[in-house]
């Protein structure tokens, strides 16, 4: 009979052992689901205000890309349009890339890599034969999204008073991104052309690499006079493409005055002549090799 009263009074003991540890384990559960729950109610808000800020962006970006203004010199509309352009980059992501290729303004140019993670956008802020782009860089991974247009280091190299806060200054005769080539993990070459004037144009490569902290221009072209760069490019006067040989014409219209392929970046060559002072550019092509870590211009 003891034996019977010891061993219940010890079962009892352990239901209540086993009781209380599930009781405890049930409570967890159900604040861990609440949690959950929580979390899930504040995501489904937060990307609710996140999707109509974008949006709202968007459609501001979108009357900008549509208004006559880039042939009135507004200075306001200017810096409008880039403050409205990153912040949309900034917040949209892909979002963003997909929206600008369909807008219904005007369009930028835009280059994207072949790994889809670098674009290069180049809106037309007016001028004629001398053309002028804002440009701008994203880098979007999924998990990183980088901005930049390196504004503000022209801002501390001009020396042009008030108009240095335009971006028609900065962005004067500057170049529209078309192709972009990929070195190598987290460093790109972005090509682009340019016009100078009527007869004046350019055909530049601008190498950009991925940091921890953002989109950096690289300095990896060094030349043989010791100087180091973060761009290379070929110049020329236009009407010797015009006028010149139907291969040169084909690597004009192609976007062929500079490519890049298995590590070698070819340009162009531009021999000076007595008709063509500024240069005529043939059909010949210079290599320079890359080495891993940069491309040496030999002059």
């Amino acid at each position: 009979m003891c034996r019977f009263a010891v061993n219940l009074s010890a079962s009892i003991s352990v239901f209540r052992n086993f009781s209380s540890v599930n009781f405890d384990k049930i409570s967890k559960i159900r604040l861990k689901r609440k949690k959950m729950k929580f979390l899930f109610i504040l995501f489904c808000i937060l990307s609710l205000l996140f999707g109509e800020e974008r949006e709202r962006l968007g459609k501001e970006l979108n009357g900008l890309l549509g208004l006559d203004w880039r042939w009135s010199g507004s200075c306001e509309n200017e810096m409008l349009l880039r403050a409205k352009m990153t912040e949309f980059l900034k917040l949209g992501g892909d979002y963003a890339l997909k929206f600008l290729q369909n807008t219904k303004g005007e369009k930028p140019h835009i280059a994207v890599s072949d790994d889809g993670k670098f674009r290069a956008y180049s809106v037309f802020t007016g001028g004629g034969s001398m053309a002028s782009f804002y440009n701008v860089y994203q880098f979007a991974d999924g998990k990183r999204n980088y901005v930049a247009d390196f504004f503000d280091e022209y801002m501390k190299e001009c020396d042009r008073g008030g108009e240095c806060a335009c971006l028609s200054w900065s962005s004067l005769g500057a170049p529209y991104a078309n192709k972009i080539y990929k070195v190598k993990d987290g460093l790109y070459l972005v090509y682009s052309l340019a016009t100078a004037s009527a007869k004046l144009a350019e055909g530049v490569v601008k190498a950009f690499r991925i940091e921890t902290d953002g989109i950096k221009q690289a300095k990896i072209f060094v030349y043989d006079d010791g100087s180091i760069k973060s761009y290379y490019g070929v110049g020329f006067d236009y009407f010797s493409v015009v006028n010149g040989t139907d291969d040169i014409q084909e690597k004009w219209y192609n976007d062929k005055v500079i490519v890049y392929k298995n590590g070698v970046l070819k340009v162009l060559k531009a021999v000076y002549a007595d008709k063509y002072p500024d240069g005529k550019l043939t059909s010949q092509y210079e290599s320079f090799k890359f080495d891993g870590e940069k491309f040496l211009i030999k002059q």
